[in-house]
């Protein structure tokens, strides 16, 4: 493998997880205070509003940041063309989507109260959709470092613009969303200053190509199934059970997306790699990702295991007895991570490899099993039925994602990586089984001594993902130096 290649992927990565572990930790500070001052039920609304308006966002990206992030690093010269193209054709889908979504909350009888909730959870996904646009470039030029220091900072705004409205007394739920709405805003306006400073010339103008949504609908197509297919049994939970089931699968569905962070950052920088190595070599796209998919597991486990023997504790502790019902909600989706941080690096490996459309396929298939195990398994058993149903297309997923890269790439190895990390994470959860009574901190210490230690015993941890870590430190490589 190429050793300047892996340097800039190994700071991005760094940067990612380092800035992602302190957004991380803000953030969950951030959910603890939410589901505390807002209580069960009005956390389940918060919940839904996300969920609900999630469905808009998806038909403003219409697959485009994928193509974009993909299509750019592949030439950085079609920067300030896609720039303004794709630009001008999301002002239009967001005002076609915002009549649409206008309709929407005024054809089902919502309290007005949630209307206004609804309406700022609208304006927070639109601003999204362009600051995520807006970071597809960064992403295409490899500086996914300034990506990861700037959503530290948006997760920063948000938990200083809830204390503040916590000591003003004006926490509720609209006003948590309009605060949400303001410190998007602020983070998606830094994008373009960044970009027109230091990557694509200044020049903007108004040229809609519509050419480019049939070049991104299976990007597109792919993303809204997936989507849906991953926000179905939060409306379907929330119609079904109640705001105070959809709170107490709030807790555990943030907790385990939260602790994804490596995953996500890692699928994150490997993209326009994978999207490289493509065109340039199949040998070294199959070497990366088996030592990618080797790393992630060996992030993943311990949080996942972790959490599924501390579940009582970190509720308990985090967010209060009130809470205790989420438990068995919580351990699933914990015990579902293991799933999903895998399925997610497949499915961003093969689009970066052109099979979006076999991404759509599946994900289209899930869509259909994720709602006929929602609705079957939340009528009989709530918020964990939820979970159940989720866990179970996760699993899907991966299956299907691993059958169709075993096909494409001969010869991949993938789940032969996870026996030693598993072993090493199941000697630490009998760890701390046996020292449960001992307060969470420190079982989170002991948790993690014990894992790298089991995996260091078992060779989990080579001597050349050693060196390999301690040459990245010692030669920083410029990204822009060596494009």
């Amino acid at each position: 493998m190429n050793l300047v290649s892996n340097r800039r992927i190994f700071k991005n990565v760094m940067y990612l997880n380092f800035s992602a572990i302190a957004a991380k930790v803000l953030g969950f500070a951030t959910s603890i205070l939410l589901a505390r001052q807002l209580g069960e039920t009005q956390f389940g609304q918060y919940m839904f509003i996300f969920s609900f308006t999630s469905y808009f966002l998806l038909f403003n990206d219409l697959g485009l940041n994928i193509l974009n992030s993909r299509d750019v690093a592949r030439s950085h010269g079609d920067a300030p063309r896609y720039f303004n193209e794709i630009g001008s054709l999301k002002l239009i889908i967001t005002s076609v989507l915002f009549a649409v979504f206008l309709f929407t909350i005024y054809a089902i009888p919502y309290p007005q109260l949630m209307r206004t909730a609804l309406m700022f959870g609208f304006l927070y996904i639109a601003i999204k959709s362009f600051g995520v646009f807006f970071g597809s470039f960064l992403t295409a030029f490899e500086r996914l470092d300034i990506n990861s220091i700037l959503d530290f900072c948006f997760t920063l705004t948000v938990l200083l613009f809830l204390l503040a409205a916590t000591y003003l007394k004006i926490f509720n739920l609209v006003s948590v969303m309009a605060l949400y709405a303001l410190a998007i805003f602020l983070w998606a306006g830094a994008f373009p200053v960044i970009l027109f400073r230091r990557f694509i010339p200044f020049k903007l103008y108004f040229k809609p190509d519509f050419s480019l949504v049939k070049e991104s609908y299976v990007f597109a197509l792919g993303g809204i199934a997936g989507s849906v297919m991953m926000q179905t049994d939060v409306v379907v939970l929330k119609f079904m059970s109640g705001d105070a089931a959809t709170g107490y699968y709030g807790i555990g569905l943030s907790f385990v997306i939260g602790l994804m962070f490596l995953g996500l950052s890692l699928s994150s920088a490997m993209y326009p790699v994978f999207s490289r190595l493509f065109k340039e070599s199949r040998e070294e796209l199959k070497g990366y990702f088996e030592k990618s998919v080797e790393t992630l597991y060996k992030m993943t486990v311990p949080f996942c295991v972790g959490g599924i023997v501390l579940a009582k504790k970190i509720i308990l502790l985090f967010y209060g007895v009130s809470y205790l019902p989420a438990q068995s909600s919580f351990e699933i989706l914990m015990l579902a991570g293991l799933l999903l941080a895998p399925g997610n690096f497949m499915a961003t490996f093969l689009q970066a490899t052109n099979r979006q459309g076999s991404v759509l396929k599946v994900n289209f298939i899930g869509i259909a099993v994720n709602l006929a195990l929602s609705v079957t398994l939340i009528y009989y058993f709530s918020h964990t039925g939820a979970a159940v149903a989720r866990a179970a297309t996760f699993l899907y997923l991966a299956v299907c994602y691993w059958f169709i890269i075993r096909k494409d790439v001969p010869g991949v190895k993938m789940y032969s990586y996870l026996f030693k990390p598993v072993f090493a994470g199941l000697v630490m959860a009998a760890v701390l089984l046996s020292l449960l009574k001992l307060n969470v901190f420190i079982l989170l210490f002991i948790g993690i001594t014990v894992y790298l230690s089991v995996l260091v015993l078992v060779k989990g941890i080579s001597r050349e993902e050693y060196n390999f870590v301690k040459s990245c430190w010692r030669y920083k490589a410029d990204v822009l130096e060596h494009p």
